[in-house]
C-alpha cells in the first residue's frame, strides 16, 4: 500500500515538472505561426491558399531572425501541412506539436533566455 502510494506521489511530483518544462515547447514555432497569421487579410484565416502564399510570403522575407528562418527551414518541405492545420482554427501550439510529429526539430528550437543585467 505505501509501495503505492509512494509511486503516485513520484508521478504526481514528475507530472507537475513535465509541465514546467513545456512552457517552452515550440515557442518559436508559434510565433511564426502569428506572424504568418498577422499578414493574411481578415476573414482568409481559415482559407488553405491564403496560409500557404502567406507561410512562402514570410519565410521569403530577408528581416526574419535566425531561429525563425530555422523554422522556415523545417516547415517549408510540409507547406502544404502547415496550412492545412493553421487553415482548420487549431490552436497554434497543438499545430506545431502535430507537426513536430513528422520532424522533431520543430519544437526544439526555442528562443534564447533573456537574463537581466543587475547593477
Amino acid at each position: 500500500m505505501k509501495v503505492a502510494q509512494l509511486l503516485l506521489g513520484l508521478g504526481l511530483v514528475a507530472a507537475a515538472f513535465a509541465g514546467k518544462i513545456d512552457d517552452k515547447e515550440c515557442e518559436v514555432c508559434m510565433s511564426v505561426l502569428d506572424e504568418v497569421e498577422k499578414t493574411i487579410e481578415q476573414g482568409g484565416a481559415r482559407k488553405k491558399t491564403k496560409q500557404l502564399s502567406a507561410l512562402e510570403a514570410y519565410c521569403a522575407q530577408n528581416e526574419i531572425g535566425q531561429k525563425q528562418k530555422k523554422i522556415c527551414y523545417w516547415l517549408m518541405p510540409m507547406k502544404r501541412d502547415v496550412a492545412q492545420t493553421a487553415a482548420t482554427g487549431m490552436p497554434k501550439k497543438k499545430v506545431c506539436q502535430r507537426l513536430s510529429k513528422n520532424n522533431p526539430e520543430v519544437c526544439e528550437v526555442k528562443f534564447p533566455i533573456k537574463v537581466r543585467e543587475e547593477s
